[in-house]
């Protein structure tokens, strides 16, 4: 049940649902092995994940240059006391 979208030559994002059983605890542990394994990959080859989980968002974070990108800069100057959503999709 992947899905595909071809918005250009160089651009086709894409999402894969990971399904599990929230309710087992198991499969919870398995899911996220999955996620960060997904998660490594992709940043491996250069590809950038659309949203990411909050439970994931630190580890994300911890492997990105966060402070040399541009969307850092730019929440630093529109928003530098970080209260709107902090730790979300930043540090």
């Amino acid at each position: 049940m992947v899905t595909l979208i071809l918005q250009n030559e160089n651009v086709i994002p894409s999402t894969i649902p990971i399904l599990f059983d929230k309710t087992e605890p198991k499969e919870v542990a398995n899911a996220h092995t999955l996620y960060g394994s997904l998660l490594d990959f992709c940043l491996k080859i250069g590809v950038y994940p659309y949203r990411v989980p909050t439970v994931f968002q630190n580890e994300y974070l911890s492997k990105l240059n966060w402070e040399n990108s541009l969307a850092f800069k730019l929440k630093s100057t529109l928003h530098p006391n970080n209260i709107l959503a902090p730790n979300r999709c930043s540090k």
